[in-house]
């Protein structure tokens, strides 16, 4: 299933390119470890993607991501695989690999990004598609929702439509449009929750940064063995 697409909307690749131009120099990511500018992040996403083309991932493709959560290298490997043109799938490192197989068979998912960005094939390895600049119509992402009523539903959305969805959530309230270059907003959902686009691109949308959760659990833990 696709949402009905906005054609004539942004792209998030439109979205964090505009950042970049903004501020080039202000932190995009801190997870406690890396500490990425949007110069930074940008360039290091086109490099990925540009891997990524090289082995024929890209527009129309879907991809897994199975990354462990709230690193800068789980949002990297996002935004790679947005900047060839392909879909991204999360799921939880965790999950249990039945409801893994299950998402990823619904989503028609070529290929998978594990840590460490190891790729897997799943089928089509020898097709190339042509890797190109996604449009707003394109699929952005896929969440497949275990939901307590009805069967589970594989649901895409697309560019068009996450930046709408982006941008109405920045105006509706006034503290996330208010969100500046320096300011820093904690992303703690997983990746495989659709609010969790709301939380990175809402930081990214204005220039702030984002602060993976598993960096505050860092920061607290060294406080506790020090005490």
């Amino acid at each position: 299933m696709t949402a009905r697409p906005n054609d004539h909307g942004r792209t998030l690749w439109q979205v964090l390119e505009a950042a970049t131009d903004a501020f080039p120099s202000a932190i995009a990511i801190d997870d406690g470890q890396f500490v990425l500018t949007y110069r930074d992040l940008l360039g290091a996403a086109r490099q990925t993607g540009d891997r990524l083309a090289s082995l024929g991932i890209g527009a129309g493709d879907r991809v897994g991501i199975r990354i462990t959560s709230n690193g800068a290298d789980l949002y990297l490997y996002i935004l790679a695989v947005l900047s060839v043109g392909a879909a991204y799938v999360p799921v939880d490192l965790d999950d249990p690999d039945d409801r893994v197989e299950l998402a990823w068979s619904a989503a028609g998912v070529r290929a998978v990004i594990g840590d460490c960005g190891e790729l897997t094939w799943r089928t089509g390895r020898h097709r190339r598609s042509p890797a190109r600049r996604p449009a707003p119509a394109d699929d952005a992402w896929v969440i497949f929702t275990f939901g307590s009523a009805g069967p589970p539903k594989c649901v895409a959305v697309t560019h068009g439509n996450a930046t709408a969805f982006i941008d109405a959530g920045a105006g509706l309230t006034p503290l996330a449009d208010q969100l500046r270059p320096g300011d820093r907003m904690l992303t703690g959902l997983s990746a495989a929750w659709d609010a969790s686009c709301e939380e990175m691109w809402l930081a990214w949308r204005h220039g702030a940064c984002v602060v993976p959760a598993r960096a505050i659990m860092s920061v607290l833990r060294e406080q506790l063995t020090h005490r």
